[in-house]
């Protein structure tokens, strides 16, 4: 399955995967695959350096009642996945005890499964109000977060989806900031968002932070600084 993915910056998102269904998400980049890589980056068609590889991911057989094919937004699904795939991931300590965190799911049941928490860490933002019409919720920034840091989870289930590589490409205001090493020994490319007026007084940027560990895929995204998004990075580790 080659898989074809558009996230434009402004708003609405396509998405489309081919032998598949259509598929939707949100915001800010462009994923797509080729057969011959796994997992590469590139910033407006510049190369980035390679992160670890993504591979396929031995899994149990999701239970056939389950559909996980539409946006899910109900607490404790991400746990749920883990528990009937037998997957472990990582998780931040700092996402402990939220109540605003929105869980989503989308998978084909056969090649992928993209998971998406957003609000995952909210740090010291406040006033959450949601939002039933437009599904997400309303913040006041703080001093260190000027939004919550979201996370995404790209991973691959199948050896097809593995041959033919999952692919991923920021588009528009958008620059390769560094590739570094994060405490727990992984790749870690950031990318930030670039400032079109700089007269904006202490406007912090929006940062990724992407690696893959033991295989997945995972992306931080969040307006904070450089120095607590590389923090937040070494905060993701296995439950015991």
């Amino acid at each position: 399955m080659k898989n074809i993915s558009r996230y434009m910056k402004t708003g609405k998102v396509i998405s489309y995967i081919l032998l598949a269904a259509i598929l939707t998400a949100s915001l800010s980049c462009i994923i797509y695959a080729n057969v011959y890589m796994q997992g590469s980056m590139k910033v407006n068609k510049e190369n980035l350096p390679e992160l670890d590889s993504m591979y396929n991911i031995e899994t149990r057989e999701l239970e056939k009642t389950s559909n996980y094919t539409e946006h899910i937004y109900e607490s404790n699904m991400i746990k749920k996945f883990q528990n009937e795939t037998g997957i472990s991931l990582l998780y931040s300590k700092l996402a402990s005890k939220n109540p605003y965190v929105i869980e989503k799911i989308k998978t084909d049941n056969k090649d992928y499964a993209i998971l998406t928490l957003d609000n995952y860490i909210t740090g010291d933002t406040s006033n959450y109000n949601y939002s039933k019409e437009e599904g997400f919720y309303s913040y006041k920034k703080g001093m260190e977060y000027h939004s919550p840091i979201s996370l995404k989870i790209d991973i691959m289930l199948s050896e097809n989806q593995m041959k033919n590589g999952w692919d991923i490409e920021y588009l528009g205001n958008y620059k390769f900031k560094e590739q570094y090493i994060s405490g727990q020994g992984y790749k870690v490319n950031i990318i930030e968002s670039m400032v079109k007026n700089n007269n904006i007084e202490n406007y912090i940027s929006e940062k990724c932070a992407v690696f893959v560990a033991n295989g997945i895929r995972y992306t931080l995204k969040g307006r904070t600084s450089l120095e607590n998004i590389k923090a937040i990075v070494d905060t993701m580790k296995y439950k015991n």
